[in-house]
């Protein structure tokens, strides 16, 4: 699979990526940013010699934002039976999924830090590009065939319910094979067409999935979650009151994402039960 580069000029105010969990998972790299000028969206797979924080060095403008793929804050406190987050947990109540934070251990807490230490003027948050997905795709089951162009006009508010919430995405990132994999994506990409994140994937390659190898459909998936989670942090960078922070009161860990009056309802219900909640008795 051929994929393009872009060059790299600063010009982002937004910039999310996408990364694997581990050092040993450093080829899993994806990184996306909005242009701040004309507002084209780029992505691109990142090599196992390139360094995330010199990439944003380049590319990043003053004062702006980047959003990690990967939990931030609040692992130092797990193990010994705690794979989760309070705010995961509260995810998981929500019917958002997500892996056990344990995982990440203290690797986020380092790229961050990096990624601070070459740009110190800019902020960098945690985005669950998933939890993204949930909302658009909730979006799309309720009728709207753009529901990028929907989530930034007054009337997306009403459009959210528990009926169309049931409905999940689907498992683009662990089909079961390569075809499975490749009808997945195609519904996954389908949401961003007619939107400049859904550009931005096609600039990227110009082979169509049913000519890629397996291993080639997973790094499309990285480049999916990029710009998906490029979504929210621009929606924050924007102002928009439908980019939300998750957090629960009284606990690290936060994530940058989407919520409209309903699911940001459901969502503070969730929390002020986590809040009275007894805490567990360790074993």
């Amino acid at each position: 699979m051929k994929t393009r580069k872009h060059r790299r000029r600063r010009c982002a105010r937004a910039i999310v990526v996408d990364l694997g969990w581990s050092r040993t998972n450093w080829s899993r790299t994806a990184i996306a940013w909005s242009d701040a000028k004309s507002g084209r969206v780029k992505v691109d797979l990142l090599g196992p010699d390139d360094w995330i924080e010199d990439w944003i060095k380049d590319l990043l403008l003053p004062g702006g934002v980047v959003g990690l793929d990967i939990p931030l804050e609040g692992c130092d406190t797990l193990g010994k039976g705690a794979s989760f987050r309070p705010v995961d947990r509260a995810m998981i109540k929500a019917g958002i999924p997500l892996l056990p934070a344990v995982r990440a251990g203290s690797f986020g807490q380092e790229v961050a830090t990096r990624v601070r230490e070459t740009v110190p003027d800019c902020r960098v948050v945690e985005v669950y590009p998933y939890a993204v997905l949930r909302v658009l795709w909730s979006l799309y089951r309720a009728g709207e065939d753009r529901p990028i162009k929907s989530i930034r006009s007054s009337e997306w508010a009403t459009l959210l319910h528990e009926r169309v919430w049931g409905h999940k995405p689907p498992s683009y990132k662990r089909a079961r094979d390569r075809k499975g994999m490749i009808k997945s994506l195609k519904s996954i990409v389908g949401i961003l067409e007619g939107s400049p994140y859904g550009r931005a994937l096609d600039d990227l390659s110009d082979e169509p999935f049913s000519l890629m190898k397996r291993t080639e459909l997973v790094r499309m998936t990285d480049a999916v979650d990029a710009l998906l989670g490029l979504i929210a942090i621009d929606e924050q960078v924007r102002c928009s009151p439908n980019a939300k922070v998750f957090s629960v009161p009284g606990h690290d860990g936060a994530i940058v994402g989407l919520a409209d009056t309903w699911l940001w309802g459901r969502w503070s219900k969730i929390v002020r039960e986590l809040a009275v909640e007894k805490p567990r008795l360790k074993k």
